[in-house]
C-alpha cells in the first residue's frame, strides 16, 4: 500500500504484512504501557468535569473573566508549562501527568475563587 506525502515525488511505503513473531513479542509490552499511560491520562476526568461545569456556569452569570481564566489555564498555561517541566523529572509520565494536574491546579484555583468571593458567600454559610 503506498501513500503520498507531503509531495508527488516522495512516496512512503508501509508493509501491510507484519513480522508476527515481532508482532507478539512486543504486543503485550505496548498494552502494559498503553495501561499505565490510560490510567494517569483518566485521572484528568475526575476535574475535567468540575472545570467544564464551572466554566459553563461562569459564562452562565456573565462572569466572563472567570470563564475565560478556566478555559485558558486549563488548555493552554498550565498544561504547557506543565509539559515543560514534568519531562525533565518523570521522563514520558510527565507528559501524561501534565494533563490531570493542570486541571487539578485549575479546579483549586476555581474553589479558592469561589471561597474568597462574597457572591458565593451562600455556599459556605452555617445554620446554626
Amino acid at each position: 500500500m503506498c501513500f503520498n506525502r507531503f509531495r508527488t515525488d516522495t512516496i512512503l511505503v508501509i508493509s501491510v504484512i507484519p513480522n508476527f513473531r515481532y508482532y507478539r513479542c512486543c504486543f503485550k509490552w505496548r498494552v502494559t504501557v498503553c495501561n499505565n499511560y490510560v490510567r494517569i491520562f483518566f485521572i484528568a476526568y475526575l476535574f475535567m468535569g468540575i472545570n467544564f461545569v464551572m466554566m459553563s456556569y461562569f459564562q452562565s452569570i456573565s462572569q466572563i473573566r472567570m470563564a475565560t481564566w478556566i478555559t485558558a489555564s486549563r488548555e493552554i498555561i498550565f498544561m504547557m508549562i506543565f509539559i515543560l517541566i514534568l519531562p525533565q523529572f518523570l521522563g514520558v509520565n510527565g507528559v501524561w501527568l501534565s494533563i490531570p494536574l493542570a486541571e487539578l491546579i485549575v479546579m483549586v484555583t476555581v474553589l479558592i475563587y469561589i471561597r474568597k468571593n462574597p457572591d458565593f458567600s451562600w455556599l459556605f454559610r452555617r445554620n446554626n
